[in-house]
């Protein structure tokens, strides 16, 4: 059986009672240190997934950066580099 994820009000309200226990003075020790242990571990979490998601963005740019232009820019567009035309060209200004 499929686990649907977690509404986003659900998580908000989550959330919220995490941080409500954490410092509510009336909160038993172990209830308060739980909460901030809860608070440090799935925001230090957050930060890493963030983090990787970056990094994999950034190795996907550079793994398919397009063609490169001769003076060392890269360009997206692949209509520029029509290959076969650019050498006849070429050669057709060097016989002349």
């Amino acid at each position: 059986m499929a686990v649907d994820r977690t509404p986003a009000a659900e998580f908000s309200a989550a959330v919220s009672t995490t941080l409500k226990i954490m410092v509510d003075p009336n909160a038993p020790a172990s209830c308060r240190l739980r909460a901030a242990d809860r608070v440090l571990e799935y925001g230090l979490r957050g930060m890493e997934t963030e983090d990787v998601h970056a990094r994999v963005s950034t190795l996907e740019r550079g793994a398919n950066p397009g063609p490169v232009h001769d003076l060392g820019g890269v360009n997206d567009a692949e209509s520029d580099f029509e290959t076969d035309d650019a050498e006849s060209d070429f050669e057709t200004d060097k016989a002349a």
